[in-house]
């Protein structure tokens, strides 16, 4: 008797996580824009995807003097707070 695991339906932020991470590896180098008020993250500027992590994925953008580096959840994608050129 086999057992087979079944898989759980991907949710929209695995969607989004999944091609996060496709552009991490074919082209990091995006276009993002930001809505979020208080921030001192950059309102729309062309960064590097750094790293993407199980609910996060982080960015670094090299305007002025020193990189900042910035970290952002999926679901800030899925509410439209951080629009990130590329994806679908």
């Amino acid at each position: 008797m086999t057992v087979q695991k079944q898989r759980a339906p991907m949710t929209t932020v695995d969607a989004i996580r999944e091609q996060i991470h496709q552009l991490y590896q074919s082209s990091p180098r995006v276009h993002i824009t930001v809505q979020m008020p208080h921030t001192k993250v950059v309102q729309d500027a062309e960064v590097t995807i750094t790293g993407v992590y199980p609910h996060v994925f982080c960015v670094e953008e090299s305007m002025g003097v020193a990189p900042q580096r910035h970290a952002f959840q999926y679901t800030d994608v899925l509410t439209g707070r951080v629009g990130v050129e590329g994806l679908t």
